[in-house]
């Protein structure tokens, strides 16, 4: 068994072992926020973008604007 999929091994351990099974391509194409799948590891593709800033977007039909920090929110005054 690999240790990625090991479940008696720590998140730590089995993230950093599943890492080490990945090509540089493989790895470095997870950076990405439409991450595509990796099937010989088992991995789907996903897509973990948004735009926390301004509340969620693309996280269903409609984006929900938040402002959760009044300065962020705020225009700047020069």
């Amino acid at each position: 068994m690999k240790n990625y999929l090991n479940e008696s091994l720590s998140a730590q351990e089995r993230a950093e072992a599943l890492v080490n099974e990945m090509t540089v391509e493989e790895a470095a194409s997870q950076l990405r926020y439409d991450a595509p799948a990796v099937e010989r590891l088992g991995i789907p593709a996903y897509n973990w973008w948004n735009e926390g800033i301004h509340g969620l977007a693309r996280s269903g039909v409609a984006t929900m604007r938040l402002c959760l920090t009044p300065t962020l929110c705020s225009k700047w005054q020069i």
